[in-house]
């Protein structure tokens, strides 16, 4: 069957091989296409110039404005005073102005006891100032007073509770140790017993007869032969195609197959 087969075969690719196929030539298009020129933009799109910027100017610092002087001359009048008995503080300062003429007395209590009273005026001619004291200056004798002596306050009582303390467990004291009297090792005499093996008496072996089974071999029976039926390869003839006009569709080309002769 394969060897059928391998000739059908080589006979198809002898009758390919001696008639190649023929194609019909390309078609030609008239007239060729035509394309339209790129379009054109009109006007052409128009931007305002780029924006210019001054130069930043330096910065420059204000000039500073002074507050003029008054037009009126300054004039006021003011007075306090201070005198306590018990601290001993006695102090006081007056002063009367009228533009340029200025007259004051100020009074202030000195560590020794004295009053220093001081008369000024200042025009323009200057600061002039006239010096008094009142009073006597006094030194008391320093004496030495001991600091008082202060007994600490006792502290409150608090009684420390009573802390409970387990007994501690009495144990009996334990009895001397007294070991034991040494003893050397005294192992037992070994007495072995004597060998006395029984007597070998084997059993006689009696082996049972072989009997195969009887062999039935199966009869033979072939199956049945059915030769393959043989169709051969039909055979192909190429026609040729003829150039169809511009206008026509191109036909194409189409085996034509005959009937295999029996």
């Amino acid at each position: 069957m394969s060897y059928k087969l391998a000739v059908a075969a080589a006979l198809v690719a002898l009758c390919l091989g001696s008639h190649p196929p023929r194609y019909a030539p390309r078609p030609s298009y008239e007239p060729k296409p035509s394309y339209a020129p790129p379009p054109s933009y009109e006007p052409k799109p128009s931007y305002a110039p780029p924006p210019s910027y001054d130069a930043p100017k330096a910065y420059k610092a204000p000039e500073p404005k002074y507050h003029e002087e008054p037009v009126a001359p300054p004039k006021y009048d003011f007075n306090y005073a201070v005198k306590d008995d018990y601290s001993g503080a006695d102090l006081g300062h007056s002063e009367t102005r009228d533009g340029y003429q200025t007259t004051g007395e100020y009074r202030v209590q000195l560590p020794d006891g004295r009053v220093q009273v001081v008369t000024y005026t200042a025009d323009k001619d200057g600061y002039r100032a006239e010096v008094n004291y009142e009073g006597e200056a006094t030194y008391p004798e320093h004496t030495y007073k001991p600091a008082p002596a202060y007994k600490p306050t006792p502290a409150p009582y608090e009684p420390t509770p009573a802390t409970y303390e387990a007994p501690e467990p009495a144990y009996a004291s334990p009895a001397a140790y007294e070991p034991a009297p040494y003893s050397p090792y005294q192992p037992e005499p070994y007495h072995p017993s004597p060998y006395d093996p029984s007597p070998y008496d084997p059993s006689p072996y009696h082996p049972a007869p072989y009997q195969p089974e009887p062999y039935h071999p199966a009869p033979y029976r072939p199956a049945p032969y059915h030769p393959p039926t043989y169709n051969p390869a039909p055979h192909y003839q190429i026609a040729a195609v003829k150039a169809a006009e511009p206008e026509e569709a191109v036909a194409e080309a189409a085996p034509v197959t005959e009937a295999a002769a029996e």
